[in-house]
């Protein structure tokens, strides 16, 4: 069966697009070849049905209604991803309302606070055990300042420690 790749009428071009599933009607089709451009015939007048199927792409539809190629397909695709983002941002906001999710801030105040009121807590242990931990070793009473920039040092460093492990969790 031999390939057919051109083809010699308007009428033609209507009778293969109707064939190969596209709305197509003489009316239209000629409008779209004469009056818009829209279809090009070739230097000898007959149509390229690469061509063809091009236009038909680009410009019809589909008998049974399916889009396919065409700037349809395309505005079909956008809104359905439109309808499938609003309905994840609505069942986000109905999860918030819910009390499962709360913003990222709100948490990232919260973690600060605690942060800041752990760090307070920590010093006044520092400040305030120093006595007692020297009491307990028998130590040199003498020595509490050092003890207390010891364990203020380690407190640093250990929040120092904290913090960095949350900036590198971010970054990634």
């Amino acid at each position: 069966m031999e390939r057919i790749t051109t083809l010699d009428t308007v009428r033609d071009v209507v009778d293969f697009l109707t064939r190969s599933g596209w709305k197509a009607s003489k009316s239209t089709v000629y409008g779209h070849w004469k009056r818009d451009g829209k279809l090009r015939a070739m230097k000898n007048g007959r149509f390229a049905v690469d061509a063809v199927l091009e236009y038909a792409r680009s410009y019809l539809s589909r008998i049974d209604g399916a889009p396919e190629g065409t700037l349809a397909e395309e505005k079909l695709r956008a809104e359905i991803e439109r309808i499938k983002a609003d309905a994840q941002t609505r069942g986000l906001r109905l999860r918030q309302l819910q009390g499962e999710l709360i913003p990222k801030s709100d948490v990232e105040f919260m973690l600060s606070e605690r942060a800041v009121a752990l760090v307070a807590y920590f010093g006044s242990i520092a400040r305030t055990g120093a006595a007692r931990v020297i009491k307990i070793v028998n130590g040199d009473p003498q020595k509490e300042k050092d003890l207390i920039a010891w364990w203020l040092a380690m407190n640093k460093k250990a929040f120092d420690n904290y913090a960095r492990a949350m900036m590198e969790e971010e970054e990634e």
